[in-house]
């Protein structure tokens, strides 16, 4: 289940979720990443090709983690 907090890789890419939202054609999975660039993904297409690296209660404290800034992946 995807929750706010957590970071996903992909390749190369770190995302971490900032908020899920329900909209008209389904629910909305905002993330940022490390370049500060934001993306809408579908919920339920979201996880299917990226890899859940660690958790954080908040959304704020997961962009300031070792992970999120691609030091350490070893918390999950």
């Amino acid at each position: 289940m995807i929750n706010v907090g957590q970071i996903y890789k992909k390749d190369k890419q770190i995302l971490c979720v900032t908020s899920i939202l329900g909209s008209i054609s389904g629910l909305l999975c905002n993330t940022i990443d490390t370049n500060g660039f934001i993306y809408k993904n579908f919920y339920k297409d979201f996880e299917k090709d990226k890899k859940l690296i660690a958790e954080y209660p908040t959304w704020q404290e997961a962009v300031n983690s070792p992970e999120f800034k691609g030091k350490r992946n070893d918390r999950i």
